[in-house]
């Protein structure tokens, strides 16, 4: 099944029916926790054999037709090692160097 959500930024809250705004796409799989990753969500996990720790944003690659984590395809992911920490509406941001970062919390 084909699943979105979308973000609403004045109730800062999502909603998984309906339409407006961004949709962000289901992309099939669970993290450790068994909850839903979608894209624009963050997550940590091991990539591939080196076992290294990655942390970014879930984004699909038109050129590639595949689903990554910052640089690193999801495929060569150990799916198992998944976690979702938060994501791009309500907890991270980029810098203007382009670096993942955590927004200010009050």
């Amino acid at each position: 099944m084909i699943k979105f959500r979308t973000y609403y930024k004045s109730d800062n809250e999502f909603r998984y029916s309906g339409g407006g705004g961004d949709l962000q796409q289901f992309i099939g799989i669970l993290d450790k926790n068994l909850k839903q990753v979608y894209e624009r969500d963050v997550v940590r996990g091991v990539y591939g054999l080196e076992g290294l720790e990655v942390i970014g944003e879930v984004r699909y690659s038109n050129d590639q037709c595949a689903f990554f984590i910052g640089d690193y395809g999801i495929y060569n992911m150990e799916l198992e090692s998944l976690e979702i920490i938060g994501n791009m509406d309500q907890n991270y941001t980029y810098s203007e160097q382009g670096e993942l970062i955590k927004k200010y919390e009050s």
